[in-house]
This record gives C-alpha cells, structure tokens and sequence, in this order.
C-alpha cells in the first residue's frame, strides 16, 4: 500500500513538472520572439553501389529581429521553473501521502476495535454439555452393588444381635393398646386399610414372650431404616445430614387430582430433580471433595442424632429392658452404636447417583398370615440417568416371618 502510494505521488510530480516546464518554456519564447536554431537539411551527393553517402547541406532560414536576451538567460529561467515545479510538486506528493496514511490508520482501529469487541462477546462462552461434562468428573463415584448388599445383610445380623442380647422375655405390665398407642406416635402404620390393625398386631407380638424377638427386631429395623431413607422420612428424628432433613421437610406433598399419565410424569420429573439435587448436595457438603468418594458422616452431629432417635425409641423398647442401670445403660449404648453403624449405609446411598429404597414391609399371604420383616431388603429404584424403573430391582431380598392376625 504504501509503495503504490509513493509511485503515484512520484508520477504526478513528474507529469506536473514536465507540464509547467513546457508552459513556461513557450510563454517566454512567444513573448519575446525568441530566433528558433536554424534548420539543417541534408540532400543525396552521390550514389555508390552497395552504399549511400549524404552531404549536409544548410539551408539559411529568415532572420528574426533579436530581443536582447540571451540564450543562457533563457536556460536560466528553465531551470528555475522546472525546480520550482519539483518543489510543488513535492508539496503535493506530501499533502496526497499524508491524508492515505491517516486514511489506512484509521481503517486499521476500526478493523482492531472489531476484533476486539468480537473476542470478548458474551456468546463465546463454553457449551453447557461441557460444564456438566467436567462437574460429573468431581462428583462421588458409585460404590459397587455388591459391597451395599453385604454392608445391608451385616447391618440385619446387628440388629438380630442387638435384640437378642439386652432385651429379656419375661411378662411385661403393659396392654397391648398402650403400645400400639406409642407406636403410632412413632410413625408406624403398615400396608393394611386400618393402621390400627397393623399396630395392635405388633404390640401384641412383642408381647408374648415367643414371639417377642421378631416384633422387636421389626420395630428397630424399620425405626432405624426410616430414618436414614433418602424417600422414606417419617416422624422420627432423621439421621440424614441436617440439609438434607430440613429440605425434604419443607417439601410439599405430591398434588392430586390429576389423571394417571400426568401422575407418572410428575412423579418420574420430581425423581429426577431430587436424584440431580441429592448428587450436588453430597458434592457441596463434602469436606474433600476431590476424593470422589461417599459422604462421611459429621462425628460431632451424627452421635447426637443417634441419641436423639434413640430416646424415641426407648419409649417403646424401654419396656423390655432389664430394669438393672447397668444392664440399661449397656442397652442404650449398644443401640446408639447400631444406629450409626446403619447411618453410615446410609451415607453411602445418600451419595450414589442412582436411588435406592429400603423394604421394611411386605403383603400378606393369600392364606391371610400377616408378613412381618425382621431383616430389611434393598431395592434399586433408578439407574444413574434416566427415569425411575418401571419395577424396583431388588438387589437384597427382605427376611420376613409370617403369623396369624393377633386382633
């Protein structure tokens, strides 16, 4: 750009020169009938063969009167006209070369002033597949099926070896009203149209002494697994981390009254929010999140809730406890530590990406025996995207013992 600007100022200069040079030449020479040279002309002399000579041969021309000035005056003021010429057309060359450079600098601005304001644009920024892409390499990894089904049936042995061991089989004072009474001040109602049926049958299981360890090992089973179920919160005091408690608390119930495909919709969209939200909450309330592994419990909160499900509980199974401080304290210790032995399962499906539930009840049997679980199953109830399963997977099966009604 800026050689073809020299060339074309160099042109002009030269093309304006020659033009004011050749005027000013012609305007003094008719001004002062200047004598043009004289003409020479030249005429054949002779012919040779294979060559041709010519003789010059001048030719006087009319004298023209002479105005006095002479031709190095004449040369003189050529000259001076052909500089004054350059220098003006110098001038122009500089005015022509100063106005494109200004031109191409500011063309150059605009150009960068362009660029830049496109580079900082807020629609560059990163695609959203991307952000979820890198958010999933920070979140707690699965832990394997097989390891949350032995963790499941070690926790029912606990609890078969807690009830054996500090809960005596001899006639309490007690009526089978009152403890129903108590057990539905604790949440418990079963599957049957009547919660008191359900009630008054476990009150009176626990009440004979052969059939006591069964009734009790329910009543603990489910007290405890409802209480740290991600889905099965009931009135009990919950073991899961306070957030979390306090959020599925606040939660409105499920709306009724729409038609059984809205229903399905709704149900499997509120799934998959809580299943996304409880992921980003172990996330957050992890104190090192980069080891990608399961929440581990708060040592400071976690024994506090367990003494605080436990004294709960100690309403009903109090009444089974040796009346002996020693033996009572043993009993209150030992269920504390049962109780957060199975907080810690919790935790672990509490930071699985899929969801799981707990199966603390079955159906009665055709023959009308009453289902009582003893040990509680584990179901998966999602995979780790996606919708809820049609049908639950079970991945550990329930223990249940089956009795006639008692009412």
């Amino acid at each position: 750009m800026a050689w073809s600007t020299r060339t074309d100022a160099s042109t002009l200069t030269r093309k304006g020169i020659t033009t004011i040079s050749i005027i000013i030449f012609t305007k003094l020479v008719n001004s002062q009938n200047l004598t043009p040279p004289p003409v020479i002309t030249t005429s054949p002399s002779s012919t040779r063969t294979g060559s041709t000579s010519t003789t010059p041969t001048q030719t006087p021309t009319q004298a023209q009167p002479s105005s006095g000035v002479s031709a190095g005056a004449v040369a003189g003021i050529a000259i001076g006209c052909a500089v004054a010429g350059l220098v003006a057309g110098l001038l122009v060359a500089c005015i022509l070369l100063r106005r494109k450079k200004r031109r191409h600098s500011c063309k150059a601005d605009a150009v960068a002033t362009h660029h830049e304001s496109k580079a900082y644009s807020p629609e560059t920024t990163p695609p959203a597949a991307a952000s979820d892409i890198q958010l999933k390499q920070f979140l707690p990894e699965a832990t394997p099926d097989r390891e949350i089904a032995q963790e499941m049936q070690s926790l029912g042995g606990l609890i078969h070896q807690h009830v054996e061991n500090y809960y005596h089989s001899r006639t309490v004072n007690a009526s089978t009203r009152d403890l129903s009474t108590t057990l539905k001040s604790l949440g418990f109602k079963g599957q049957s149209s009547s919660p008191d049926t359900y009630t008054k049958n476990i009150a009176a299981l626990c009440l004979d002494p052969k059939t006591r360890q069964s009734g009790l090992r329910h009543v603990i089973t489910r007290a405890i697994f409802s209480s740290i179920g991600f889905h099965t919160q009931t009135s009990l005091p919950s073991m899961l981390p306070q957030p979390v408690a306090s959020f599925l608390q606040a939660m409105p119930p499920d709306e009724l009254g729409h038609s059984a495909d809205a229903q399905d919709s709704i149900h499997a969209a509120v799934s998959l929010a809580l299943r996304r939200w409880r992921g980003l909450t172990v996330f957050l309330l992890h104190p090192r999140r980069n080891l990608r592994t399961p929440l581990p419990i708060d040592n400071a909160a976690v024994p506090l809730q367990a003494q605080e499900l436990a004294n709960s509980l100690d309403k009903f199974l109090g009444v089974f406890v040796d009346t002996d401080a020693g033996v009572a304290r043993q009993q209150r210790a030992h269920l504390e530590a049962v109780i957060v032995e199975c907080t810690r399962l919790g935790y672990v499906l509490l930071s699985h990406p899929c969801d799981w539930g707990f199966v603390t009840d079955v159906a009665s049997t055709k023959e009308g025996l009453h289902g009582l679980v003893v040990e509680a199953g584990l179901d998966k109830l999602s995979g780790q995207d996606g919708p809820p399963y049609s049908h639950p997977r079970t991945m550990v099966e329930p223990v249940a013992v089956y009795h006639e009604p008692r009412v």
